[in-house]
């Protein structure tokens, strides 16, 4: 099946059906829907056919989950999930009253590694440091997803700000102990001759009348604190209580 319609007509249904849990009749009414509202086009009838078949015959939630909330190469979640879930959590935290910790997560110089070691030897860095992050978590409910490139995001839900920065320090030492190694012979200037990782933390209790977007740009603030401290390092958010 081509990825390409996938992403661009199967998308927006597979994400209405796995938020609402759409049975079988309304997801082929919201097929129909949906592929109106996004295309106009002379070919709207072709694809809605090919999207109610699709959606009919070759794929149950599951299987609608692996192929859009997957990252290829680590098969963690992607960012797309990672939105999902966060809104998920910061509800159902909202109404707990009870913390809610993210993680950000970025490879310090993975583009000087891809340079110097090339992308596939680049890919299986990034590999491995997605292998590393769930071994350092035990907790119910936390999720990990590949967020970007070079970045990885945590949700720790009912976890407290001093226990979200001992988990970011035990994945930062964890990184550190797969002692990836920089081509550092050809390059100099590099403060560690291993791969290394910076951490921004942020820990709030959700409120309804906010977006779960606060506590992502707080730890991302904090991360972005962290990369100017030269990396391999953790920082937390100031900003929220």
């Amino acid at each position: 099946m081509n990825q390409n319609y996938v992403n661009v007509f199967a998308l927006p249904v597979i994400d209405a059906m796995l938020a609402s849990k759409l049975n079988h009749s309304e997801s082929n009414e919201l097929a129909f829907k949906k592929v109106d509202d996004i295309n106009e086009n002379q070919h709207k009838h072709f694809y809605q056919f090919w999207l109610l078949m699709y959606i009919n015959q070759h794929l149950d939630i599951k299987h609608l989950e692996n192929i859009c909330y997957t990252d290829d190469l680590t098969q963690l979640r992607n960012k797309r999930y990672f939105d999902f879930y966060l809104k998920n959590c910061w509800e159902d935290l909202a109404n707990e009253k009870a913390p809610l910790s993210v993680i950000f997560l970025d490879i310090d110089n993975l583009k000087v590694y891809n340079l110097m070691r090339g992308q596939e030897m680049g890919d299986k860095c990034v590999y491995e440091i997605a292998n590393a992050i769930p071994k350092c978590l035990n907790k119910h409910g936390t999720l990990v997803a590949r967020y970007q490139d070079d970045a990885f995001a945590i949700v720790l839900p009912n976890t407290t700000a001093s226990n979200a920065v001992e988990i970011a320090e035990v994945i930062r030492e964890e990184v550190k102990n797969l002692n990836i190694q920089h081509a550092v012979a050809q390059l100099g200037g590099l403060r560690f001759p291993i791969v290394t990782v910076s951490l921004g933390v942020a820990t709030t209790i959700p409120n309804l009348e906010q977006s779960p977007n606060v506590l992502c740009d707080a730890a991302l603030n904090a991360l972005h604190r962290a990369k100017k401290l030269e990396g391999n390092c953790t920082c937390v958010s100031k900003t929220l209580k």
